[in-house]
């Protein structure tokens, strides 16, 4: 064992600590902009699209205050970007 007061990244052995050419992946989210009032659901699934192309594997989305709205907005983001992005809606 190393004297006491060595760093701790020094008490493990450097092949432990490179990576050899390999990364564990973790899906990241990101949390999309309100849509803007008058906004049309194409032009805030554009939006999201960026976000989705940016290689998010989820969005956090806000719910808009009609529910008929928010699934026309929905139903635009899923034509855009596909089933490959999970979409989470806020309801808290």
């Amino acid at each position: 064992m190393p004297p006491r007061g060595v760093a701790s990244w020094r008490r493990v052995p450097f092949g432990m600590l490179a990576s050899r050419g390999t990364r564990a992946a973790a899906p990241v989210g990101m949390v999309a902009p309100y849509a803007t009032p008058g906004e049309s659901d194409r032009h805030y699934a554009g939006r999201v699209n960026e976000l989705a192309s940016r290689g998010y594997t989820g969005i956090k989305l806000y719910p808009l205050a009609d529910p008929d709205a928010m699934t026309r907005c929905l139903a635009a983001i899923r034509d855009r970007i596909g089933g490959s992005v999970d979409l989470v809606v806020d309801m808290a």
